[in-house]
């Protein structure tokens, strides 16, 4: 019965829903790949990040950490862009608010906070940083 019902929506709808075409496959499989980079790269800049604020530092390795975390910033948010699937974006912009938080940049992070559509993923990334701003109203 079913596969009778499979064939009369296939004629009538297009392709059935639960079949994918190797390039759907290949659409969905770039979008992981490209959310995992942009966490990995958000990790990296993290790490710049914190020790960019670490007052000990000299001032010349102090602007070196500032270049490391600007420079990864960039890429993970080219990153973001092209990552199609909306849940992986969110995923994506959480790690990138998760990046601006620890650089420092709580307005930047509510301005990436915005582009989360997700509600599971606003709830995570705002039980994560309970700061004032928007982060905090969402709670």
């Amino acid at each position: 019965m079913l596969e009778v019902f499979r064939k009369v929506a296939f004629r009538f709808g297009g392709r059935p829903r639960h079949v994918t075409t190797v390039e759907d496959r290949e659409i969905r499989r770039r979008s992981v790949s490209r959310a995992e980079r942009a966490k990995v790269t958000c990790d990296l800049g993290r790490m710049h990040a914190r020790s960019m604020r670490d007052r000990s530092l000299a001032p010349e390795f102090a602007a070196n950490e500032r270049k490391g975390y600007e420079l990864y910033k960039r890429d993970a948010i080219a990153l973001a862009r092209r990552v199609t699937d909306p849940v992986l974006r969110d995923y994506a912009i959480g790690h990138l608010v998760d990046l601006c938080m620890d650089g420092g940049e709580e307005e930047e992070a509510s301005a990436f906070f915005e582009l989360v559509q997700s509600d599971l993923v606003r709830r995570k990334i705002a039980g994560r940083h309970p700061v004032r701003g928007i982060i905090s109203r969402f709670r």
